[in-house]
């Protein structure tokens, strides 16, 4: 029975996924005899030949697949990383252009515009994503392919043959990840002294969730090239994902002596410095990177988060504009933006702000119940509370949207939401902040149960009074005016005048066994604040 086209293509892809690069050659070919534009099949030719190092061969068959679908940001981007392999900058470089004319845009293309001005500038090359296999029969999808081959035992020598380290960058490049891990450990037992190997090891095992292993490869590649400012700087990425700030900032600094126009290292060793609480420091570094590169979005809105964490609102808000400015769908930046604006007072702009966020990245849990408190704030009560659902359909742990939602709910039964909040309360793993929200909202939902002595119970004995007060705060703040608070506070002194019996205020204190005495005095200084 003579196959269709679709069927055809699909025995070709399913060939190519097992490895079978021959019959999946072969039957690509035969397709291209009926179509000889047939654009994925033009496209996984090209895959093919980067995969056997044959960059000057795929340079014809991406340039026709691009020709028959230009809107594939895959097309664009494998065709491009041929040019970049083959050293055609300037060839590149106009692919490039022409892409950002037809408004073609992506993170890959974005990757390969960095790597022609690496290259242009006479820097280093770093890892760059390359073609990956399309899967789609007419369209030109993209997806990845995980191919994993058996490889043989060369004779020892000092450097491994040509062949074996194109194998390996093609396989990386090709987001072949388990045949990359395969090739590269092998690389690093037959060479050890080869940084190649361990570089792109460390680059996988992080990539797959690794980090801990992926530190060890790339020190030791780091150990191998110390003139290299790329080893220091993804040593650096590894330390800071692990938490170990202070020695990703020696690596970051590394990298930057090595060459100190590294606009990414300037923008990470900001974020480590700001992380560490020295945002003096980090803005420093952070105007650096901007200097270097001014068309750095990233920086532009790190150094937005850092402006707004030292109040300096109205700065803040001109960098995360400019971030937004170069890079209009930039979710982050536009919800920082929003963080910003609400923080100076300018609700409606925020909420504005916050949904544009959300048009480009609908599952952004953050953004949702940001846009939920700031709807609160507006007096949109109802269109809140579906934001905080949204947030919470998203992320069912998001501890201070249960709170938020808490406050404008009446529970009137042990709900799903109340079922997840108790489960959350029973998890000794989450921190203490995430505690203090959940207890809080558990609370509120207690009282709306009638359930008055679990109400204040369960945030002091299962928290501890001295690490909740700036959670308490918030929550009277909620249901009294500052006035109010004081009162309390007030109350709480002259208790032991035999003052306190007796004075009222939004809060019924009669119905609750409750210590208010020590609990007021265990953050007496966050109170004396107000």
């Amino acid at each position: 029975m003579e196959l269709t086209i679709e069927q055809a293509f699909r025995q070709a892809i399913a060939e190519h996924e097992k490895g079978n690069l021959q019959n999946a050659e072969r039957l690509y070919r035969a397709l291209l005899k009926a179509l000889p534009n047939h654009p994925d099949a033009n496209h996984n030719l090209g895959v093919l030949a980067v995969a056997m190092g044959k960059f000057e061969d795929a340079i014809p068959y991406f340039k026709r697949a691009l020709d028959a679908n230009s809107k594939s940001e895959q097309f664009w981007a494998s065709y491009t990383y041929a040019l970049i392999q083959t050293r055609r900058i300037e060839d590149a470089k106009q692919v490039l252009d022409e892409a950002s004319r037809l408004g073609v845009a992506s993170a890959k293309l974005k990757a390969a515009h960095e790597e022609v001005r690496r290259l242009s500038l006479g820097q280093g090359s770093h890892p760059a994503d390359g073609p990956e296999l399309s899967e789609d029969a007419g369209q030109g999808g993209d997806a990845r392919v995980h191919n994993t081959i058996r490889t043989s035992q060369s004779t020892s020598i000092e450097e491994p043959v040509e062949d074996q380290i194109k194998r390996l960058r093609a396989a990386y490049q090709t987001g072949c990840l388990k045949e990359a891990e395969i090739l590269a450990a092998s690389l690093t037992q037959e060479f050890p002294l080869q940084p190649l190997g361990w570089k792109i090891l460390g680059a996988v095992l992080k990539q797959t969730g690794r980090v801990t292993e992926a530190l060890t490869a790339k020190k030791k590649s780091v150990e191998l090239t110390p003139s290299d400012a790329n080893a220091h700087f993804t040593l650096g990425v590894t330390l800071k994902d692990l938490g170990r700030l202070s020695e990703a900032e020696a690596s970051y600094r590394t990298a930057i002596a090595l060459q100190p126009s590294y606009a990414e290292a300037l923008n990470n060793l900001g974020i480590a410095l700001q992380e560490q609480g020295r945002l003096e420091e980090a803005e420093v570094t952070l105007r650096q990177a901007i200097a270097v590169n001014p068309q750095y979005a990233e920086a532009h809105a790190n150094l937005g988060v850092n402006l707004k964490a030292r109040a300096c609102l109205d700065q803040a808000e001109t960098s995360l504009r400019r971030a937004i400015k170069v890079k209009p769908n930039f979710p982050e930046a536009h919800y920082n933006l929003a963080n910003c604006l609400r923080e100076i007072g300018r609700l409606d702009e925020a909420e504005v702000s916050y949904k544009n966020a959300l048009a480009i990245r609908p599952d952004y849990p953050e953004a949702h119940g940001n846009l939920g408190a700031t709807l609160q704030d507006l007096g949109k009560l109802i269109d809140a509370k579906k934001s905080y659902e949204s947030a919470l359909a998203l992320k069912p742990d998001y501890a201070k949207a249960h709170r938020h939602i808490a406050m404008i709910k009446t529970f009137e039964s042990r709900d799903k939401q109340f079922l997840q909040m108790q489960k959350m309360y029973r998890d000794k793993s989450y921190s203490t902040e995430k505690r203090c929200h959940i207890c809080f909202a558990l609370a509120k939902a207690s009282e709306d149960l009638g359930d008055f002595l679990m109400t204040f119970d369960v945030p002091v004995k299962h928290i501890g009074r001295k690490k909740i007060g700036f959670l308490l705060l918030e929550l009277l703040d909620q249901r009294l005016d500052i006035v109010d608070i004081k009162m309390l506070f007030s109350c709480c002194n002259l208790k032991k005048e035999g003052a306190f019996k007796g004075q009222r205020t939004g809060v019924e204190r009669d119905n609750l066994a409750f210590p208010w005495e020590d609990f007021f005095h265990a953050f007496h200084d966050e109170l004396s604040d107000l």
